[in-house]
């Protein structure tokens, strides 16, 4: 396998130079190497302990949903775990060509958020079919207040349309040692649970209504919520799932 940190031939910008494929993203030693220092980094922060592990399938697609609270919860997902994974990041964190480097080799990848990316869409699937792993961060953004929204319903066309396994993470801690807003550390003790499947196969084949996106959304939250002890969040009324990320 090439050791790679970022596709070639890419301009200083914009952030996503071209459609990516799963063979851009190769940096297995960069993602290696950030996952033994962020294993200690965790640490020392007061601590890290990793519950469910049992749970991830030892092959196979896997689509980990989490929550997301902080800055630390991309690198936090993949620590303590067997499997390598991909993560779905802010568009925005691409822009400056260093860090974008940086970002391909800890396996992320570009999304346009609360909109409708199928570039990205298509790259999370493209990766589920090689049999690999790819974490979503289901509120689409990170809780300003701890609170869970609903999860966006990006997340079950991933599910839906990959019919990967589905696991639900929950993570407790990071908003507390790094909130929104914030430049600097706290000390505090890190929980991270991978939970068991989420059964979504009723809906598989069917028609990727608004009622079934939010459908499989909603379950995936619910077990993510389960996870954190915390009640599920409310959808409110929404409008139609664009068309765009239909396609």
């Amino acid at each position: 396998m090439t050791d790679s940190s970022a596709p070639p031939n890419k301009p200083d910008k914009p952030a996503r130079p071209r459609p990516l494929k799963p063979s851009d993203l190769t940096g297995n030693t960069v993602y290696l190497i950030a996952r033994v220092f962020f294993r200690a980094f965790y640490r020392a922060l007061g601590g890290l302990r990793s519950y469910g592990l049992e749970n991830i399938p030892p092959t196979g697609p896997v689509l980990f949903a989490a929550n997301h609270n902080s800055h630390l919860d991309p690198p936090l997902v993949g620590t303590d775990m067997d499997r390598v994974t991909w993560f779905m990041a802010k568009e925005e964190l691409f822009e400056p060509p260093l860090f974008r480097n940086l970002m391909y080799g800890l396996h992320g990848f570009p999304v346009k958020r609360h909109s409708a990316d199928r570039a990205a869409l298509r790259l999370a699937l493209a990766l589920l079919e090689e049999g690999q792993t790819v974490t979503v961060f289901i509120e689409g953004e990170r809780s300003r207040d701890g609170q869970l929204k609903p999860a966006e319903p990006g997340v079950a066309m991933i599910a839906l349309r990959s019919r990967a396994t589905v696991i639900p993470v929950g993570i407790k801690g990071t908003g507390e040692i790094l909130p929104p807003g914030t430049k600097w550390f706290r000390p505090g003790k890190l929980r991270i649970t991978y939970g068991k499947p989420v059964d979504l196969s009723d809906l598989y084949g069917k028609r990727e209504t608004r009622e079934v996106l939010y459908e499989a959304a909603d379950r995936i939250m619910a077990a993510v919520a389960a996870l954190l002890g915390v009640p599920p969040p409310v959808r409110e009324e929404a409008g139609e799932v664009s068309k765009d990320i239909r396609a």
